[in-house]
């Protein structure tokens, strides 16, 4: 009877995780609101919801609870520009907005007219959860609000997309339960298919792992054990689920090195650095997160341990 309960155990312990040839990945807080929580303080980093970088540029943030959007070198500090922070609107160039996704665009292809006239070029760009769009050019202190607000539309997420009909925003709308579509100069458009695919590929994982959740990224090669997976994020339970891309399968939780699953209260973005002195490492995985109930802020990052 010893004998077959050893068996038994030393099998648990060959299918557990931890067994799986990896030390784990570490979470490190760089930057929030809370004196004391991470290295650097920032009073603009409350409920900071989106995050996205481009290939050379430092990270932006969706300040939701302040309004703003900092920039961010990896280190958590601020970036160094007369800019920083930007103010989100909530309509035109006035009032505090509730930004929440962000996109980049380097190539220039979204056009709008800034609050003196002047033609510009949507860089960064912002959903909010007053139904509007913003977008942002260089050199402005103040984004401007491009679509809305709008009573029928609470944005909490923002993509870019192309296809053979051109580039377009993808807004998803909460309170509709649809996804808002814009053209390159913030004209609401309607694209054939309703986002409904005749022919769906596969359902990659529902309900009891899914615990609202927001944040999406392919982990890079140099990722440890997970490298090449899906890693999905839940704003509910603060964990990051792994999905294998091939099969749609669910494969495990990310974990720290005594193999407990790493969870970071109110999980909002999770996106992978560039290579850059800006946004640090490629297999660098940063994050933004609302904590305590959306009331305060923390941005950092995850790293194998091996």
């Amino acid at each position: 009877m010893t004998a077959l309960a050893g068996l038994c155990l030393a099998f648990i312990m060959s299918a557990t995780p931890a067994a799986a040839g990896s030390g784990g990945y570490v979470e490190t807080d760089l930057a929030s609101d809370i004196p004391g929580r991470a290295p650097q303080t920032d009073s603009s980093l409350v409920n900071p919801w989106g995050l996205v970088r481009g290939p050379t540029t430092p990270w932006w943030t969706s300040d939701n609870g302040t309004g703003l959007s900092t920039l961010l070198k990896a280190d958590g500090t601020r970036f160094p520009v007369p800019f920083n922070p930007v103010n989100v609107p909530m309509a035109d160039c006035s009032g505090t907005g509730t930004p929440t996704g962000i996109v980049f665009d380097g190539s220039g292809s979204f056009n709008f007219t800034d609050c003196t006239g002047t033609a510009r070029h949507g860089r960064f760009m912002f959903s909010t959860e007053d139904g509007s769009i913003v977008a942002w050019d260089a050199p402005m202190t103040t984004a401007v609000t491009v679509v809305g607000p709008s009573s029928a539309a609470v944005y909490k997420g923002l993509a870019i997309g192309s296809n053979s009909q051109g580039t377009f925003l993808y807004a998803a709308n909460f309170r509709a339960g649809t996804v808002d579509v814009f053209d390159t100069n913030f004209h609401h458009v309607t694209l054939a298919g309703s986002f409904s695919d005749p022919n769906l590929v596969r359902r990659a994982v529902t309900r009891g792992r899914l615990n609202s959740p927001w944040g999406v990224a392919i982990a890079p090669a140099g990722f440890g054990r997970f490298s090449g997976d899906l890693l999905v994020g839940n704003f509910g339970d603060g964990r990051i689920n792994v999905i294998d891309p091939a099969t749609g399968e669910f494969i495990d939780q990310l974990r720290g090195p005594d193999n407990r699953a790493l969870v970071i209260d109110g999980l909002w973005a999770i996106v992978f650095g560039s290579g850059s002195t800006n946004s640090g490492p490629a297999n660098a995985l940063f994050f933004t997160a609302g904590l305590d109930g959306e009331s305060h802020g923390l941005f950092g990052r995850i790293d194998p341990t091996s």
